[in-house]
């Protein structure tokens, strides 16, 4: 099969890798940033840690179930749709942890929030390769790897300054 691979130089001067890039790392650090403080987020809305418990198992169900259908999906349905929808859900989770009634948070928030983390998951293991070709895999997922785990460290942080600024979760959440 012949196959058009780019080159890094090309990869990183193509407008859709700092797209995708922007989309993962954004999910790397609200994702992040929320699970790290749940805890405290449940107990701003006042819930308990029986809740909490709930919603991580859940939420770790539905996650396992989305990837393998988005792993489907990610041969039949374009990808930027599947990102698209995988930041709908990011944005409507984040949205649920201070708009949904506390009773009914752990199991919105779970699932809504899952059902993007899988689709996005499973959109990361073949967009890069699909869009930029095998040559130069290492280093161009290698960068994004970077750049996720640099936006995983800083979620958390942001959150916890907003929450010291504000006193509450909700303004972080909203941005």
């Amino acid at each position: 099969v012949d196959e058009r691979s780019f080159t890094m130089d090309q990869v990183l001067r193509s407008r859709s890798y700092w797209i995708a890039v922007a989309c993962m790392s954004s999910w790397s650090m609200s994702g992040t940033g929320a699970q790290f403080h749940v805890v405290s987020i449940f107990a701003e809305r006042g819930l308990g840690a029986g809740p909490v418990a709930a919603m991580f198992s859940l939420y770790a169900a539905v996650i396992a179930c989305t990837r393998l259908v988005g792993g489907a999906l990610a041969d039949r349905v374009p990808l930027n749709g599947l990102t698209a929808l995988s930041m709908i859900c990011q944005g409507a989770g984040l949205a649920a942890l201070v708009a949904v009634p506390a009773p009914l948070l752990p199991y919105v928030y779970s699932v809504v929030f899952a059902s993007g983390s899988g689709l996005l998951m499973a959109v990361s293991e073949t967009i890069w390769v699909r869009y930029y070709g095998r040559a130069h895999l290492g280093r161009i997922r290698g960068l994004v790897s970077t750049i996720g785990v640099a936006a995983s460290g800083l979620g958390p942080f942001v959150m916890g300054v907003g929450y010291d600024l504000f006193g509450s979760f909700a303004q972080v959440l909203w941005c």
